[in-house]
């Protein structure tokens, strides 16, 4: 996991108070979540590379709607190939469309 994933994971925690401060239990949370993920990997898709694919299509989309096509890209790709720019292309235009 790239340390930008770790830092906004550790700020997440911060902000929504589950720990306090920017000290060391800030540090050890960061190196709690590095060991976590240290023998892991995830591809990371957000709802900002949902919105630009959806300006490329010129099909305008909120920050909501582009948080349901994300979860519908979650729960209905296929795993063999794994998630692309086609698929969140394709999902927007299904979503556009009224497909699912």
């Amino acid at each position: 996991m790239f340390d930008v994933h770790i830092n906004g994971m550790a700020k997440a925690l911060r902000d929504s108070g589950v720990i306090q401060g920017v000290g060391i239990m800030d540090l050890a949370v960061k190196e709690v979540l590095r060991g976590y993920w240290q023998e892991k990997i995830a591809l990371v898709w957000t709802t900002d590379d949902v919105k630009d694919m959806a300006q490329d299509l010129e099909i305008p989309i909120t920050d909501e709607q582009a948080q349901e096509v994300l979860d519908s890209v979650l729960h209905h790709h296929d795993p063999t190939y794994g998630v692309r720019w086609d698929t969140i292309a394709s999902a927007i235009e299904q979503w556009a469309t009224g497909g699912e």
